[in-house]
């Protein structure tokens, strides 16, 4: 009974992790000890913390995983502790891909150009590293547009700032 519910007892090869940010459980590398202990290979398409990647992570996922998703969102280390909030040094980003690099493992970094309080400079410099990172350990760039999305923070300081229409009761979500 219990190889049925593993995942190769259901048949699965390959397993695809959608979550927010799955390496901030504290316990990350041990499930890429149990997915590596059932020959499983594995995505996280939604991108990992750089700052929460260690090179035994990064080992542990050689061979197992075709593309490591990193998330960094921009260059402004203010802009990232502030209000992004994601509290993510743009250092760890640069330090994760050199490891995958070094490591053999393929890495597309997310990026997010156009959030309102940003400025030319700001959106030049957040693609200046995705240029960086591209040439020198062909870190392919996922770049996106900022969208304000009903529910929010964004879309609250959007509407805070005039730049959308608050919702109404009859609006759709």
């Amino acid at each position: 009974a219990r190889a049925y519910l593993s995942p190769r007892g259901l048949g699965a090869r390959k397993l695809f992790v959608i979550d927010d940010v799955a390496n901030l459980r504290p316990d990350f590398e041990g499930v890429l000890d149990a997915f590596n202990r059932l020959d499983l290979r594995y995505e996280f398409p939604n991108g990992l913390r750089a700052d929460r990647l260690t090179p035994g992570a990064i080992d542990r996922m050689r061979g197992r995983v075709s593309l490591l998703s990193l998330s960094a969102e921009s260059a402004n280390p203010r802009h990232l502790a502030g209000p992004i909030g994601k509290r993510q040094d743009p250092e760890s980003v640069r330090t994760a891909v050199a490891l995958a690099a070094q490591a053999g493992l393929p890495t597309m970094v997310h990026y997010i150009i156009g959030f309102p309080w940003e400025t030319p400079a700001d959106v030049n410099a957040t693609l200046a590293m995705a240029w960086e990172l591209f040439e020198r350990h062909g870190a392919r760039p996922a770049v996106q547009f900022a969208t304000p999305l009903p529910g929010t923070e964004l879309w609250d300081r959007c509407v805070a700032m005039g730049l959308v229409a608050p919702q109404t009761a009859d609006s759709d979500p």
